[in-house]
């Protein structure tokens, strides 16, 4: 059985107009074995992040004198969206990693390093 996890981006940023929804919504493809081998999971959740920074990314362009700005709303709006993504897994092993990148504070996984534990 195949499923999907969808990942939303919405813009946070009041200073650009947001992107048409229907461009800020992608669906990855998920195994079964992504949900409960460690190592697909921490592939998977490689996939969401990347997914997610594309995403976020056109929703809050740089805007000339607000760099700072949008860099945040961008960080903010990944972070948003892949915890999102990762709920609607219902996963225990992709929460586990979801949690260890939170827990270290990293920005974003290394697929490879995170299955090395």
């Amino acid at each position: 059985m195949r499923r999907f996890v969808t990942v939303i981006a919405l813009s946070v940023s009041t200073l650009v107009t947001p992107v048409a929804a229907e461009e800020l919504r992608r669906s990855i493809p998920v195994s079964p074995s992504d949900l409960s081998d460690p190592v697909a999971a921490a592939a998977l959740y490689a996939r969401v992040v990347e997914t997610a920074t594309a995403l976020c990314a056109k929703a809050n362009p740089p805007i000339a004198g607000y760099a700072p700005t949008a860099r945040t709303a961008r960080r903010e709006c990944v972070a948003d969206s892949v915890a999102r993504a990762v709920d609607a897994t219902r996963s225990p092993q992709l929460a586990s990693v979801h949690a260890q990148v939170l827990a270290e504070n990293r920005p974003a996984p290394v697929a490879a390093t995170l299955a090395s534990r």
